[in-house]
């Protein structure tokens, strides 16, 4: 993948960014979503270099091999302005000031950020599969909070971490609690327990109905 792209590291501080770069012309910076790394655009950039744009694609901290600050309680370190202070001065590292920006998902959230933050160095933005959090939130239903509860799961404190943080029983090997408490002698979840695979949600059940078909979406290569 990326071949002829050369890769880096730049330091911003509290974070360490990993960055893939290469072709000529006009900038354009990718920015991936949760939970992908760079590695989402190994088809995309390779067109547009053949397109005569220079394309950037940094790895957002926290994800794949950047890496970033312990967190704290209010949570700066790993928030979409940092992150887009991230990528400003990584492409600024690569001698560019002013540049297009494509962001999908998170990255899209990432990049809306930092066309607001930073406009004068945003030549033009394409969110993807993407809109502005504040807009998601003010038409929140309980339909919305049902389907997409780990939004609203994740932003409780502490609960998020001591769900999935190893636990021991006097005697016995480290067990994982699973997201509603219970578990298995190895740690695994329980049938019908609700787990994360790839882009969805999915019970675990074998008479599930989205099993099967997220089985084929996230299995190795060559499985069906």
């Amino acid at each position: 993948m990326f071949e002829g792209f050369e890769t880096g590291r730049f330091d911003v501080g509290d974070a360490s960014v990993f960055v893939r770069y290469g072709g000529e012309g006009p900038p354009v910076v990718l920015l991936h979503g949760h939970p992908r790394t760079s590695a989402t655009w190994h088809r995309v950039a390779p067109l547009l270099v053949r397109q005569g744009f220079t394309v950037i694609c940094p790895d957002l901290r926290g994800y794949g091999r950047s890496t970033g600050p312990a967190p704290t309680a209010d949570h700066f370190g790993h928030s979409k302005r940092a992150a887009a202070g991230d990528v400003l001065a990584g492409v600024r590292a690569l001698g560019h000031t002013r540049f297009a920006l494509a962001g999908h998902d998170r990255g899209g959230a990432v990049a809306l950020r930092l066309a607001l933050d930073h406009p004068e160095a945003v030549s033009r933005v394409a969110l993807l599969d993407c809109l502005p959090l504040s807009e998601h939130l003010a038409r929140v239903t309980a339909e919305f909070a049902t389907q997409w509860w780990h939004w609203f799961f994740f932003a409780q404190p502490d609960i998020p971490d001591a769900s999935s943080t190893p636990t021991r029983t006097p005697g016995t090997a480290a067990t994982r609690t699973s997201w509603d408490g219970r578990t298995t002698k190895s740690g695994g979840r329980p049938p019908g327990t609700r787990t994360w695979c790839g882009p969805c949600w999915r019970t675990t059940g074998p008479d599930s109905p989205s099993t099967d078909g997220t089985r084929r979406r996230t299995g190795p290569p060559g499985s069906s």
